[in-house]
């Protein structure tokens, strides 16, 4: 089995379908590729409504991992708390396979 990202809202806050839509967010919505370093380590992520085209783990754990990933240009914030672009978003781990 495999797993994907599902993004439910934005980092705190978790959205209903009507709201997702109304702030840009296809419900579903999961991470297809994403790039912790672009920007100086911003980060960006591509999102998809297609489970098909989601990136993948092999476990709920890998997926979290994922989610808490430091860029590697700019590990630590200004406010020097870890930089985690991803942590952005609020998540699951889904099932996919």
């Amino acid at each position: 089995m495999k797993y994907a990202m599902r993004v439910l809202g934005m980092a705190g806050i978790y959205y209903n379908a009507a709201e997702m839509e109304a702030v840009g967010f296809d419900d579903p919505s999961y991470i297809q590729s994403y790039d912790l370093n672009y920007m100086g380590g911003r980060g960006q992520a591509m999102l998809t409504s297609d489970v098909t085209k989601a990136a993948t783990w092999d476990t709920e754990i890998d997926v979290f991992k994922a989610w808490r990933t430091t860029s590697t240009l700019m590990p630590v914030r200004e406010d020097g708390r870890p930089n985690r672009p991803l942590t952005a978003y609020t998540i699951s781990a889904e099932a996919v396979e």
